[in-house]
């Protein structure tokens, strides 16, 4: 780096990283995530990276694959990532392309024809996640994170897509809106991220009389321990959390994922529309602010 170059240039990783996050010109943050000294500071810049135009040109334009790759993971376009996943001459640059990919007839043709193991076996692991009976998933990315989601009619519908998931990558979310609330799930399990309707709910079908019973049971779903954690340290940030299980219909039987709290309360059944009359224990959490109770 010169005396008078730009402070990106700097060798010392601390002191590019901190320039590169004061970039907002997206053509500067293009030549610093290429050319940055300490790769970090690449990645730094990457992650600012918005304008799809110059990250498919970093794509088509550079040859070096490490730094194609963190390019590719900045792609929303889903007609541009299915075309690297099938015809990038480079297989890991593919396999990138292959971990953001949707779309059902690229993922079916990468998982038949791709020569590199890992990319191959990725879209094979994806087709038995993302084939749903339920239409085409909205997508978009906020940093590292992923999110798929729908629209449905009600919990019950949403329940049922969102149980079909065989294997959610981390950082991956799915969300499922409906006239009652939104169901998310993730790698740990079910969430919510706002109060979802507990009565008056559009349900499934009607087996008789809304009336109160006891539930047969309430299960955790997924990922117990890691799913109390996540919510308690939402809940220590101020933020909306609630523990989602698996409520057992006393009436008909039907597994509904609902939001609970300490103590008794009153739930829904997502399929008949029974009340189930419910009891949960006070859940003590230990987490780096303090213990959380949810």
């Amino acid at each position: 780096m010169g005396l008078f170059g730009p402070a990106w240039q700097s060798e010392n990783p601390r002191k590019a990283i901190k320039a590169i996050n004061k970039l907002t010109d997206q053509n500067t943050l293009s030549i610093a995530a290429q050319e940055a000294a300490s790769w970090n500071a690449r990645l730094a810049a990457f992650d600012r990276l918005t304008d799809q135009q110059i990250i498919e040109g970093i794509i088509m334009s550079n040859a070096n694959p490490f730094i194609r790759m963190p390019a590719v993971e900045r792609l929303t376009d889903q007609r541009i990532i299915s075309s690297i996943a099938k015809n990038d001459k480079d297989g890991a640059v593919r396999l990138s392309a292959v971990k953001i990919l949707t779309d059902q007839l690229a993922l079916e043709y990468v998982a038949a024809n791709d020569t590199f193991d890992q990319a191959r076996s990725t879209a094979s692991i994806k087709l038995n996640t993302l084939i749903l009976p339920h239409g085409t998933w909205s997508f978009k990315r906020n940093g590292g994170s992923v999110y798929y989601s729908y629209k449905a009619d009600s919990l019950f519908v949403a329940g049922e897509i969102l149980k079909k998931l065989v294997f959610i990558q981390p950082q991956t979310y799915y969300m499922v809106d409906t006239p009652d609330g939104t169901l998310g799930r993730d790698a740990n399990g079910f969430f919510t991220e706002k109060p979802i309707k507990i009565r008056d709910l559009t349900i499934n079908s009607t087996l008789g009389e809304v009336d109160s019973i006891k539930p047969q049971s309430l299960t955790m779903f997924g990922e117990t321990i890691k799913n109390q954690s996540a919510v308690a340290h939402i809940k220590a940030n101020g933020q909306y959390a609630k523990l989602i299980l698996m409520m057992k219909c006393g009436k008909c039987g039907y597994e509904s994922p609902i939001e609970t709290e300490e103590g008794d309360f009153e739930r829904q059944c997502y399929s008949c529309g029974t009340i189930n009359k419910a009891h949960r224990a006070k859940i003590t959490v230990n987490t780096t602010m303090g213990i959380v109770e949810i």
